[in-house]
């Protein structure tokens, strides 16, 4: 079953024991599929059985500087990747709860009035 980003945000917030394709992980993660692909092809790949979990990715990327794009990132690679690895943490919280709202009032619209 295919999954909108929000329900993706929602499952990794809710569901610690699940694990997402590299598809999935790179929506999670706003990383390329190419990345994503280079970080599940490695020796030492946080993919097992061809799934991940976002913090579990992050963590492989912060100890892999190799696998960066060291063209379009800052000069020092080492901030960014931790920033970037507290923000998939913040993100996970923030956009559920941002989806969350939005479900609550999109459900509270379709109420139907009672007469």
């Amino acid at each position: 079953m295919q999954h909108d980003e929000r329900q993706l945000f929602e499952i990794a917030r809710d569901f610690p024991w699940y694990h997402f394709t590299a598809e999935q992980i790179s929506i999670l993660c706003n990383v390329g599929e190419h990345k994503v692909r280079l970080a599940r092809n490695a020796k030492d790949t946080p993919f097992r059985l061809n799934l991940c979990r976002p913090e579990q990715f992050a963590a492989w990327m912060l100890a892999h500087p190799e696998y960066q794009d060291l063209k379009s990132a800052p000069a020092d690679i080492t901030e960014s990747a931790e920033a970037c690895a507290a923000s998939v943490k913040q993100t996970l919280r923030s956009r559920a709860a941002r989806a969350s709202k939005k479900t609550l009032k999109t459900k509270q619209k379709r109420v139907p009035a009672e007469s």
